[in-house]
């Protein structure tokens, strides 16, 4: 059995002592997330980025949390900003797939997703996004194939 809230309360005791922890603040926003606490989440996630923001898991992270709160528009900043600091994370290229596709910016997530390739070319997660692109355009026959693949 998970016990996420009794540890985000030995988590919160340790951050009262070391506040300017950032692993520690990224570990909170992903217990947060675990308890279905998406808006504290961020809060968490940016404040980890606030005191380092080099690691690239905790902007995927926060950018995920934001998709998931449905602020496109900053999770997709995050995840442009992310791929070009780290132009071979394929995460944040493949999230950016969906999130240019939830945006109806359609044409930018199939170049997207054909960048993508470029990297992982097989990434069932890729595929799935840009099925979702293509059948917002009706695009049915591709749309299948990527959902085969």
């Amino acid at each position: 059995m998970r016990h996420w809230a009794e540890a985000l309360v030995e988590l919160d005791a340790a951050l009262a002592i070391q506040p300017d922890n950032a692993a520690w603040h990224a570990q909170r926003g992903v217990l947060l997330e675990e308890l279905g606490r998406s808006e504290e989440a961020a809060g968490a996630f940016e404040r980890s980025l606030d005191i380092d923001g080099s690691d690239p898991d905790v902007v995927m992270a926060l950018a995920t949390t934001l998709v998931s709160l449905n602020r496109l528009a900053r999770a997709l900043g995050l995840l442009e900003e992310l791929s070009k600091q780290v132009s071979d994370y394929h995460p944040a290229v493949c999230q950016r797939i969906k999130v240019l596709a939830q945006l109806g910016k359609h044409e930018a997530a199939e170049e997207t997703f054909y960048l993508a390739q470029q990297t992982v070319d097989d990434c069932p997660d890729c595929f799935f996004y840009m099925a979702e692109s293509l059948a917002a355009r009706e695009n049915d026959e591709r749309a299948m194939y990527c959902l085969e693949r």
